[in-house]
């Protein structure tokens, strides 16, 4: 900017990466302050992302939340930013909660969400949501190709269910 140069969304982008990498939390305001004064975060998608990204790594997830809630659009990489922001900060049900309105607002689910999905349902120990969520990823071939799939669907059955239980769907993984 001493130079005479703008900043450009891609600039904000790489910015917003490294304060989040360098817990910059001075900065942060300042930088979505002037997102908001050039009315970007309603017109360039990646930033939003790039915006949700960076307060999930820095654990600011109610903020997170109020970015993607004021999203135009959202899709399936913005909520699953948001729902793996909340399983990896030990907040499953909001995590699941999450979840549901992306499904609500005809979102269909990647790979990430439903990783993000089984971790929340171990941390909160919700069964029926896992058993749930199994039998989607089945039904989507996911677990047979992805072996990260596998091992998260393994680690949720053993913090949910009797180790027996988990056993029997190692063995058939």
């Amino acid at each position: 900017q001493a130079k005479g140069f703008s900043p450009n969304v891609v600039t904000f982008i790489s910015i917003l990466k490294a304060c989040a990498h360098a817990g910059a939390m001075e900065r942060i305001e300042e930088i979505v302050m002037k997102i908001e004064i050039k009315g970007w975060l309603e017109k360039e998608f990646f930033l939003g992302c790039a915006l949700i990204d960076m307060y999930v790594k820095i654990g600011s997830l109610s903020k997170a939340q109020e970015v993607l809630d004021k999203l135009p659009v959202r899709n399936v990489a913005t909520w699953s930013a948001l729902i793996g922001g909340y399983a990896e900060h030990g907040h499953g049900h909001k995590a699941l909660f999450c979840f549901e309105k992306m499904e609500k607002e005809g979102i269909c689910p990647d790979s990430i969400a439903f990783l993000s999905c089984l971790k929340a349902c171990g941390c909160v120990v919700a069964r029926g949501k896992g058993l749930e969520i199994h039998a989607e990823m089945e039904k989507r071939g996911l677990i047979s190709d992805e072996i990260m799939m596998g091992n998260s669907l393994l680690d949720m059955y053993v913090k949910c269910f009797p180790l027996i239980v988990a056993r029997h769907v190692f063995n058939h993984l």
